[in-house]
């Protein structure tokens, strides 16, 4: 048991690095080569940190379609989301709007439950 659990975290380390490695060393060949292809490439690494976090605003914010959401809970979801397009909008760095949702969610959750 406790070699399959090794295993998995062996596993699970070299996925994550090789995700994590894998946009720099395309990044750098990118940089080397100015074929079309490459130029393809760079804009699928232009749109991957917009579409995920774009992901991850969805599974947020939309409810399961098994239970319906409570209403404080969507507005908790609206509210934040708009602050974070507004933040955005006067400072285009998505970092700083990604802290300033995942700060306004926590300090909001007592006001909507």
């Amino acid at each position: 048991m406790q070699v399959n659990l090794l295993l998995l975290i062996i596993i699970i380390g070299l996925m994550t690095y090789g995700l994590r490695a894998l946009p720099l060393l395309l990044t750098l060949r990118r940089q080397r080569d100015a074929s079309p292809r490459m130029a393809r490439l760079d804009l699928i690494l232009n749109l991957a940190g917009p579409s995920l976090l774009a992901g991850l605003l969805a599974v947020s914010v939309v409810p399961p379609a098994d239970q319906p959401a409570a209403t404080g809970q969507f507005l908790h979801g609206i509210v934040v989301l708009g602050l974070v397009a507004l933040i955005y909008r006067r400072v285009p760095n998505l970092g700083v709007a990604v802290l300033v949702g995942i700060c306004a969610y926590v300090l909001l959750q007592p006001f909507f439950g």
